[in-house]
């Protein structure tokens, strides 16, 4: 079937995996790892949070790089020379696009944490090494505070936008971001909108 103004097959994979793993990855880290003293029965869900958070960066790069060379859906910005879009609407691609630079930039200092405190010789078979009593004395643990946070509000814009769609406009949202092409309800005398996605 022939797609018509819906994103790349490819596109539609990496989203879903991408937000999989980042849900995973923000519910291990926010609400196990930071209850649990730094023991040796922390080393498996630390091993697993860092394992999720090297494939986000690997997703990451591979989702940008098939937007490079694919094209995305048209979308409809104006009436009559004149946005009347809500602002949540507005904003969507902004945040669309910050949401796979701090996703980047949230797993990369991840990594740097991982180095920093040592952690390679303490997760890897035959390492011998031993957690940091406090996460906190590396720089990077901030820094990761701060980005997970800012990546945690623009996912909340995102979701705020779908429900915009989905349920205040009554437009199947969903059937942007997947491998099929659907109709979408248009509005009384305007054209469909259709929802940065992806």
């Amino acid at each position: 079937m022939k797609r018509k103004g819906l994103y790349h097959p490819a596109l539609v994979v990496l989203h879903w995996l991408t937000t999989l793993l980042l849900a995973l990855t923000f519910g291990l880290g926010a609400w196990v790892l930071v209850r649990m003293p730094n023991t040796p029965a922390k080393v498996v869900p630390l091993e697993v949070h860092m394992a999720l958070g090297v494939s986000l960066l690997v997703l990451t790069l591979a989702r940008g790089l098939v937007r490079l060379r694919t094209k995305p859906p048209k979308l409809r910005t104006t009436a009559g020379g004149k946005d009347t879009r809500p602002l949540l609407v507005r904003i969507a691609r902004p945040v669309q696009f910050l949401l796979y630079v701090f996703t980047f930039l949230m797993a990369l200092c991840g990594v740097g944490l991982a180095l920093q405190a040592g952690l390679p010789q303490v997760v890897l078979p035959g390492g011998g090494g031993r957690l940091p009593e406090d996460f906190y004395v590396f720089p990077l643990r901030d820094v990761h505070a701060i980005l997970s946070t800012i990546l945690a509000l623009l996912v909340v814009l995102h979701l705020l936008t779908w429900i915009h769609y989905q349920f205040l406009r009554g437009v199947n949202a969903l059937a942007w971001i997947w491998f099929q092409s659907r109709r979408v309800r248009p509005e009384a005398g305007r054209d469909t909108e259709r929802k940065p996605h992806g």
